[in-house]
């Protein structure tokens, strides 16, 4: 007599939250803890890739940018063009437009006025 036993095996993966409010996600976008977390904007390809890399962002992000820890952190109400803010907290609190391919240095665009304490290399 032969038996058959179905075992059906579940697998469920949890990450940090990455949820966006609002706003569409673009492919391979919003990898790292919280990337997205809080962010409204749209998220071009490729984009927010990094822990915080847009937490908090109201931005419009084009595709290659915000590839960093904290990269557009709290970026606020404007445009990040492609391949922009490319390092650590490069535009974290940034309230200008970004042009395209501009501050990919670690903390290039940070704004020191409202993170004075986070934009400065140690």
């Amino acid at each position: 007599m032969k038996f058959a036993i179905a075992v059906a095996l579940s697998v469920v993966f949890v990450a940090a939250p990455t949820a966006v409010l609002s706003g569409d996600i673009g492919d391979r976008s919003c990898g790292g803890g919280y990337s997205c977390s809080n962010a409204e904007g749209k998220i071009g390809d490729r984009s927010c890739v990094g822990d915080y890399s847009c937490a908090r962002a109201e931005a419009d992000i084009g595709s290659a940018s915000c590839q960093g820890e904290a990269a557009c952190r709290k970026a606020g109400a404007f445009k990040i063009a492609d391949g922009a803010c490319n390092g650590y907290r490069s535009c974290q609190g940034v309230k200008v437009d970004v042009a395209k391919g501009t501050c990919n240095n670690p903390f290039e665009c940070c704004n020191g006025d409202d993170f004075p304490d986070e934009c400065t290399p140690l």
